[in-house]
This record gives C-alpha cells, sequence and structure tokens, in this order.
C-alpha cells in the first residue's frame, strides 16, 4: 500500500531598512507538526532590485528561486505561487524579522536571523555529501547525507538511493571537534560518526534498538539507480497525451494513450494506481510499473490509458482531501472518455493495491467496463489489511513475536475506535487520548521514541484524514459482490502488504456470491507487493531490486487480457 509522506518546499525572506541591511544570507527554521525544517534565504541587492533564492537543506534542495522579493519601510516579501507559498515578515529592533510562511492556506510562524560564520579551532568542516553503505538483513543498502553549513549551525537531509528516498529532513544535534550525530526522532535513527584525516567518517547508525556499520565518504556524483526495463524509444505504437474530466467533481486528469499500430479493434485498459499519491506511472523508488505494463500490452495489441491522480503531475484536484470513492470516480471518467469520445468498446480496468480495490467499485456501476485485473487488490476490510500488514511486516523485519502481538493489540485498540465511530470530528479526542495513553507505557523506540504533543498530533491526523478514514471502515466484498465480468485476480506469494491467502479468499468469495463464473485467481510464486522477484517481500528493499515488474506477471496479464471473449 503506500504512504509514504512527502514534505513540500517552501520559501520566503525577510530583513533591514537598507540594501547593505537587508542583501545577505538568512537563516530560520519552520516548525512542523512532525519535524522542523531549516531554511536558508539568499538576498542580492542588484539594479535597485532585489532578487532571491533560498536553501532547504533539511530536504536537500539548494538555489530554488524565488518570483517576487519585495522590501520596503522595514517590511518584506517573498512570493512562490508556483508553490502557493509567501513569506510576511518586519524587521525588528535587534536586526532579526519577525514574520509568518503562509502555504496551502497553512500559516506558520517563523523568525529570521542573519547567517554569521565565526570559525571554530579545530573544528572540521561537515558540509558536503557524504555516501555510505549500510547492510540489512543480507541486503547493502546506500545512504547519502547532504550536509550544510549555516554559519556556526548545521543542518542535513537523507537519502536512500536503493528505496527511492529522498530528502528526509535530519537533525544535526551535535558537531564537536571531528565527531557529528544526526537523528531523525520520528523513526529512533540516529547516527554517530568521526572523521579522520583522509577525510573519512567512520560511524554507526542506531534505530530500534539495532545498530549498524555505516562508513562515509565524501560524494560528488549523482546516485543512479539500475532500472534495465524502462522502455526506450523507438516505440513500434502510437502514444498520445490526453485530458478528460471527471465532471462530478470538476476536476481535469491528465494522462497517456499508448495505442497498438495496424489494429482498428482492440482491447484498452485504464490503468488505476495504488495508494498515496501516484502519477501516471505509479512511479515510486525509481521504478515505473506503469509504464512497464502499458509499454508491454501495447507490443501485444492491447491499448492502455494510464493517468495521474488528482492533484498530482498535470491532473487538477486536490489528493489529501480524496477518497477511493473520490478515484472511483477519476476512473469511471477514464472509462467513459474512452467510450464517448474515443469509441472504444473494449475497456477494461487494471488497478493495483488501492487500485485494485477501486476497480470492482467502478465495475459493479458500469456495464461498460468489460473486464477487470487485479494486481495485489485488497478483499478483507481496510483495518484488517493494515493490521495483517503490520504483522506480517514486523516479523519479516525481526521483530520479537511478542513485540509483534503487543503492537498488533495497540493498533486494534486504535482501529476498535474508529470502527465504532460515525465521523471523523467524533472520534477525534477519543483516538488522541487513547494515543497518548499509549506512548505513556510504550517501552522507548516502540513507536518512534517521541511523546511530543505535536507528534502525537501528526499521527491522529494521519489516522483520520478522509482517505485512511474511509479505506478501513471499507469492505471490498461489497462491490465485489455486483462483478459480472471477468475478473483476473493476482498476487504474489511474497507480498506483505495485501497478504495472498486472506485477500484472494475474500475476492473469491465475493464474486462467487455475484455467481460471476469467468474468474481467474493465481499467486505467482517468489514476488512481491510491486510484483517484483526477490528474496524477501519487506517493502524497505523494493527500491534495492532493479527489476520493476517481473516478464512472468507481465505475460499471466496479457495472456489473460488476448484470451478473452468479451461480450458486446
Amino acid at each position: 500500500m503506500k504512504r509514504i509522506f512527502v514534505l513540500l518546499l517552501f520559501s520566503w525572506i525577510a530583513t533591514n531598512v537598507s540594501a547593505q541591511e537587508i542583501a545577505g544570507q538568512w537563516t530560520g527554521t519552520l516548525k512542523l507538526p512532525a519535524t522542523d525544517l531549516k531554511l536558508v534565504f539568499n538576498v542580492i541587492h542588484s539594479g535597485g532590485k532585489y532578487w532571491a533564492t533560498f536553501d532547504s537543506p533539511n530536504q536537500g534542495a539548494k538555489n530554488i528561486p524565488i518570483e517576487t522579493t519585495c522590501y520596503e519601510n522595514g517590511e518584506l516579501i517573498f512570493h512562490m505561487p508556483q508553490i502557493r507559498a509567501e513569506y510576511l515578515g518586519r524587521l525588528n529592533e535587534q536586526g532579526g524579522v519577525e514574520g509568518i510562511f503562509r502555504q496551502s492556506g497553512q500559516e506558520f510562524p517563523m523568525a529570521l536571523k542573519r547567517v554569521v560564520y565565526i570559525p571554530v579551532p579545530g573544528e572540521y568542516d561537515f558540509d558536503g555529501q557524504w555516501m555510505g553503505t549500510v547492510e540489512i538483513q543480507g541486503v547493502k543498502l546506500r545512504v547519502v547525507f547532504h550536509v550544510s553549513r549555516i554559519g556556526n549551525e548545521y543542518a542535513a537531509a537523507m537519502d536512500s538511493p536503493d528505496q527511492g528516498a529522498k530528502g528526509t529532513p535530519v537533525r544535526v544535534t551535535r558537531v564537536n571537534g571531528h565527531e557529528i550525530v544526526m537523528e531523525i526522532p520520528a523513526i529512533s535513527f540516529i547516527y554517530r560518526g568521526e572523521a579522520d584525516r583522509e577525510g573519512r567518517i567512520t560511524g554507526k547508525l542506531a534505530q530500534f534498538g539495532v545498530e549498524y556499520t555505516l562508513n562515509l565518504e565524501r560524494q560528488n556524483e549523482i546516485v543512479k539507480l539500475d532500472r534495465p526495463q524502462e522502455p526506450k524509444a523507438p516505440f513500434p505504437y502510437r502514444i498520445e497525451e490526453v485530458v478528460f474530466e471527471n465532471e462530478a467533481d470538476s476536476v481535469m486528469l491528465a494522462g497517456t494513450l499508448t495505442l497498438p499500430e495496424g489494429k482498428d479493434n482492440f482491447p484498452v485498459a485504464v490503468m488505476i494506481t495504488g495508494s498515496g499519491p501516484q502519477n501516471r506511472d505509479e512511479e515510486m523508488m525509481g521504478h515505473k510499473p506503469f509504464w512497464i505494463i502499458a509499454d508491454y500490452l501495447a507490443r501485444r495489441g492491447i491499448g492502455v490509458l494510464r493517468f495521474d491522480d488528482r492533484g498530482v503531475g498535470k491532473s487538477t484536484g486536490v489528493f489529501d482531501k480524496a477518497t477511493s470513492l473520490d478515484f472511483a470516480r477519476d476512473a469511471a471518467s477514464a472509462v467513459r472518455y474512452l467510450k464517448e469520445k474515443r469509441k472504444f468498446r473494449e475497456i477494461g480496468l487494471i488497478g493495483h493495491s488501492e487500485g485494485g480495490m477501486i476497480a470492482p467499485l467502478v465495475a459493479s456501476e458500469s456495464k461498460d467496463v468489460k473486464f477487470i485485473v487485479l494486481l495485489a487488490g485488497t478483499g478483507i476490510r481496510g483495518d484488517q489489511v493494515l493490521l495483517t500488514q503490520q504483522t506480517a511486516i514486523n516479523r519479516e523485519t525481526g521483530i520479537a513475536d511478542t513485540v509483534v502481538q503487543e503492537i498488533e493489540r495497540w493498533h486494534r485498540g486504535i482501529y476498535d475506535i474508529i470502527l465504532a465511530s460515525s465521523s471523523v470530528d467524533e472520534v477525534r479526542d477519543s483516538v488522541s487520548t487513547y494515543f497518548r495513553n499509549l506512548l505513556e507505557v510504550a517501552p522507548p523506540g516502540a513507536i518512534g521514541g517521541i511523546k511530543s504533543e505535536d507528534i502525537i498530533r501528526a499521527r491522529v491526523d494521519q489516522l483520520l484524514n478522509p482517505w485512511m478514514y474511509f479505506f478501513m471502515r471499507y469492505d471490498p466484498v461489497l462491490a465485489l459482490k455486483k462483478v459480472k465480468c471477468p475478473v483476473l485476480a493476482l498476487n504474489g506469494d511474497k507480498d506483505l502488504q495485501v497478504l495472498p491467502e486472506i485477500n484472494l479468499n475474500g475476492i473469491r468469495r465475493g464474486l462467487v456470491a455475484a455467481k460471476n463464473r469467468n474468474v481467474t485467481i493465481k499467486v505467482l510464486p517468489g514476488l512481491n507487493h510491486l510484483f517484483q522477484e526477490c528474496e524477501s517481500g519487506n517493502p524497505a528493499l523494493y527500491g534495492s531490486i532493479s527489476q520493476t515488474f517481473s516478464p512472468v506477471a507481465l505475460k499471466e496479464i496479457g495472456d489473460w487480457i488476448e484470451n478473452l471473449k468479451i461480450k458486446k
């Protein structure tokens, strides 16, 4: 499933009454619910105008342009419409700036101070990019730290290239001589290292009580990922950029059609992404599985429409407020577009993960859907998906069974409160109290190792956002009982996110109730949730696997669609 939470990039700056006083480098800290972001503003005065860029060192981003910089009568304004952000500040008597950072309707106070660097005798300069390799459960993963010196302070970001993770904010908690300590408190992550005379850092990474060796060296090159399956031109099929509308929600959805050459009558499949904000390729961890599937099917004479989720890429709308029902209306709009605007008749759906839950929702309401393919689709209620997923991943990670059972009990308690509620507003206080009590008795590191109210609020917001609230309470069997078209349901036997046996049994139960006689259900050996060939199905390893999508799974999909006898 998902959901990886990604912080937005921000910008804006403030400072002084004269050109000489305002120009220069300024820094401030944006305090968000789950983390702090250090921002650095670089202001230049030239030709009677002010120009500025900003850095977000906790996200590994530098020299981002600020569209408009205004400074007059002690007031400073940075305007960045491309990220819906601005900073409004006023110079104070101490020579700093007091102000407000605004983005997408939210406001955060942020003070700025001028950056001043005073060298400390004998202190090592850690500024730069550092890379090393850590071995976890026999798998080697590259780790990259982007360390930025801001005056006499440091800020940092971390990448895990082999897991497709970039710009994770890191807190530099200590620099003393040649020693550096960096932490990500929310996940109990801490790195302690010491620089030697050759410019290397020898150190240890610890997380949840387990320690790993991680030595670092300066690295100037951009780390590249090996993705050999990614399609390369020339292509033996047509590619069209398209836009269609979900009229009910006033959302414009942008996508790509891949259509076979030399054929007039062929099936076309609409791809439906898994959970989390996804582009049309369902891109994650450097992989583009939907692009791989579209390329394969187009070469076999099967058309494919894949599109950006609402609020992602070139599609309009707001992703964060949407539920699976909203995404189902988006997918239904794609079907209508193919039928009414493009005059296709053999239209199907291919949904992965949450998309495999959405496809039956659409098919149960539309006779225009002639077939559906469920790739790791869910067949049990959402809370059960989450519980079985958490337990399986924790056991695969090596957590003791007694701890696994205790964590499952904690989450079961939270989910039961949510299931018994009738609205988010009604249940928010109860979930907050439960979480607060839970953190008081939890062992250090069991749930992130932090007990601040900000962290509790962030966790509660995550549990009670519209998507999660709907997902936990929804039983996909309700829609499956109404699906009459042919169905192919596939899972990998190493899938730890949507466990194959319990979910495929649920899918089978729903389709039997629908009296659907054209059903194929298969478990594919050696494949994980992304349908990659693997030794372990641990989601942390997806990015370290060079294969994007198993050729065996591709052939299963292509053969099944090709052999369908679709009723006109």
